[in-house]
């Protein structure tokens, strides 16, 4: 991790991966492009580990701005402008245009994602988009 940028190695070597290297690389955890899309709209708020001016994209707020950004092929990292690909653009593309798709699908992707390498027995009886807690 750059302390000062706050980047690992690994993000930034996956920054710059194209789509094809992206779900290659999603695929080993078993998700597929849907969830490499939805997943990817964390990247809607926070800072940019940059102290490039056009890293300061993002907002505080958790929204589908960054949908939108992507279709207007702005994006920081390579791995962001990347999702106007075939695979994903209707993907990208329902996200800008509802946020309460985005966030529905997210909640969803974001447990699955959670909960992978967790014995699904564990899992049993917890609704989607829930700590768990009773």
């Amino acid at each position: 991790m750059d302390i000062k940028t706050g980047v690992s190695a690994e993000t930034e070597i996956a920054k710059d991966f194209e789509l094809p290297q992206l779900l290659a690389q999603w695929a080993t955890f078993g998700f597929d492009a849907q969830t490499l899309c939805i997943l990817s709209g964390a990247h809607s708020f926070g800072l940019s580990g940059t102290s490039s001016p056009q890293g300061l994209l993002t907002t505080p707020i958790f929204s589908r701005k960054y949908y939108s950004q992507i279709l207007s092929n702005v994006g920081f990292f390579t791995s962001d402008k990347t999702l106007s690909g075939p695979e994903t653009l209707a993907c990208v593309e329902k996200c800008s245009a509802s946020q309460d798709y985005f966030f529905s699908q997210w909640r969803n992707h974001y447990f699955e994602m959670a909960s992978w390498g967790v014995d699904q027995g564990v899992l049993k009886g917890i609704p989607v988009g829930t700590t768990g807690r009773r």
